[in-house]
């Protein structure tokens, strides 16, 4: 992912730049957004006889995802220096975990 505060090319994986500290906002899925979808004003949806639902379920694959998803790596800066992956917290270069989070290095 590239990091659209200082344009860091980011391994997949990780949530914070290993440069900046930035979020990187992951793209969303198909089932994320037909979830995030507002189907209340479709003509019929609150009626007992009309459901909707069966036309726009789609299969949950994020479960299976999170569950084989490899650890966030650790990518330091020149000086030693890294931002941890899942915090986004600027740590020393001599600490082995995240003074925040504690993620290990």
């Amino acid at each position: 992912m590239t990091c659209k505060n200082c344009g860091y090319e980011n391994q997949s994986g990780v949530r914070y730049c290993q440069r900046c500290g930035e979020y990187l906002k992951p793209k969303a899925t198909l089932a994320q957004e037909i979830k995030s979808w507002d189907f209340r004003s479709l003509a019929g949806s609150g009626r007992r006889d009309v459901n909707i639902a069966p036309l726009f379920t789609a299969p949950d694959s994020e479960a299976s995802v999170k569950k084989h998803q490899t650890p966030s790596p650790v990518d330091p800066m020149p000086d030693g220096r890294w931002y941890c992956p899942d915090c986004g917290t600027l740590n020393a270069a001599s600490g082995r975990s995240c003074k925040n989070c504690g993620k290990v290095r």
